[in-house]
């Protein structure tokens, strides 16, 4: 009797921890970004599009650029992470922001252009300090979605999540 139950138990639990979906980032779900890359991506162009004040028009000349700026980052980044010079690396950033403080010049102006990559450094800051306090103080979960609730958020000296 005592071993039925215990098999029973057994399967009950291996059913139930089978029957869980996959998190994201798991082997599960190659190639997809997870559900906080896909929010943050949507933070980042939110903070964009409020801080260079995009209109509409502006916008749609806009992010196929960034895109295509951000892929060439990424590829370059990718590229030359494990066997270049840091120096050499950055100088290579560097010649990717120039090329594309040109392109954005184009549908934003010069002031703009150079107001892009401020704005990315700062989001990028803002991450970067939330993940560091979620880290000190051992929250690890979700941050509430602070920036949906106020209609003119204003960056401040801490994140708004």
């Amino acid at each position: 009797m005592k071993r039925m139950i215990i098999l029973t138990v057994g399967i009950i639990v291996s059913m139930v921890v089978n029957a869980q979906p996959a998190r994201p980032g798991r082997p599960e779900m190659k190639g997809q970004p997870g559900v906080g890359v896909q929010r943050l991506e949507a933070m980042h162009v939110a903070y964009l599009t409020r801080e260079l004040a995009l209109s509409p028009e502006e916008a749609q000349q806009f992010w196929p650029v960034y895109n295509k700026y951000r892929n060439e980052l990424k590829s370059s980044f990718d590229n030359t992470a494990s066997n270049q010079d840091p120096l050499e690396r950055q100088q290579k950033m560097l010649d990717i922001r120039k090329k594309y403080r040109e392109e954005f010049s184009k549908s934003l102006g010069r002031d703009r252009a150079n107001k892009v990559f401020n704005s990315t450094d700062r989001f990028r800051g803002m991450v970067k300090r939330a993940a560091e306090n979620r880290k000190k103080s051992g929250n690890h979960q979700r941050p509430p979605q602070r920036m949906h609730q106020k209609r003119n958020w204003v960056p401040q000296d801490q994140p708004p999540f």
